[in-house]
């Protein structure tokens, strides 16, 4: 009698793809969250380099303009400059 082999298929089968369909959404919301923080340094960043920013402290500037999206109050932005470098760093914590 062969009339319970697809159910058992399927029911081997469906825990697999339920793993990768989970994994996927994992790693789409992941690339999506690592894509918005590192928009957000490198407007920082463009912004604490440009001449045109009005600021002495160029560090200081890239902070108060960029803080936190507010759908992510969990970032943290600094910024350090060392002569005519800033660096800007994110923090998700």
């Amino acid at each position: 009698d062969t009339k319970g082999n697809v159910a058992s298929a399927f029911a081997l089968a469906v825990l697999p793809i339920f793993g990768l369909t989970g994994a996927a959404l994992d790693y789409s919301r992941a690339a999506a969250a690592k894509a918005s923080l590192q928009a957000l340094v490198d407007s920082a960043a463009l912004t604490a380099a440009s001449p045109y920013s009005g600021a002495d402290d160029r560090a200081a500037a890239a902070t108060t303009l960029f803080p936190p999206p507010t759908e992510r109050p969990d970032l943290k932005v600094t910024a350090t400059a060392n002569g005519r470098s800033v660096v800007i760093r994110a923090e998700d914590f």
